[in-house]
């Protein structure tokens, strides 16, 4: 019973390393571009996504954009700050791009290691499955 339960885990370990090699091999090619899109296009939601994750539970998110002409007339730069109740602000602006970044990174990651790994495994085990079948069928030793 020793033998098959470790060959069996062998192969479960080589899919779920497989599975979150690629996964993550996917979500590294792919989360800048995501997140880079999501803050640029929409960064009042982008950016209020992760508002939980950046302020302190009293405080609330105030996202505005300072129009500055130093490469091109019309670019705009975030401002993203904590508003404290009693209204001081702290500039969390790398700490916002930074989580949204993390949170697309984690929205490609999930789903892929789940499309991949979990037929990786269901394979893997049949696979394993299938030669110690085979190995202690006394009708294919020859």
């Amino acid at each position: 019973m020793g033998k098959p339960l470790r060959i069996h885990l062998l192969a479960q370990i080589v899919a779920i390393t497989l599975a979150c090699s690629v996964g993550g091999f996917i979500a590294l090619v792919s989360f800048g571009a995501i997140g880079g899109t999501a803050i640029g296009v929409a960064p009042q939601f982008a950016f209020g996504l992760v508002e939980g994750y950046v302020c302190p539970e009293e405080s609330r998110l105030a996202i505005s954009s300072i129009r500055r002409s130093y490469h091109r007339p019309g670019e705009a730069e975030p401002v993203v700050e904590c508003v404290a109740p009693d209204g001081t602000r702290q500039d969390v602006v790398g700490q916002s791009i930074v989580a949204v970044l993390a949170l697309a990174f984690l929205i490609v990651f999930v789903p892929t290691i789940v499309v991949i790994g979990v037929p990786l495994a269901v394979i893997a085990f049949l696979l394993s499955w299938a030669v110690l079948r085979n190995r202690n069928d006394p009708a294919s030793v020859r």
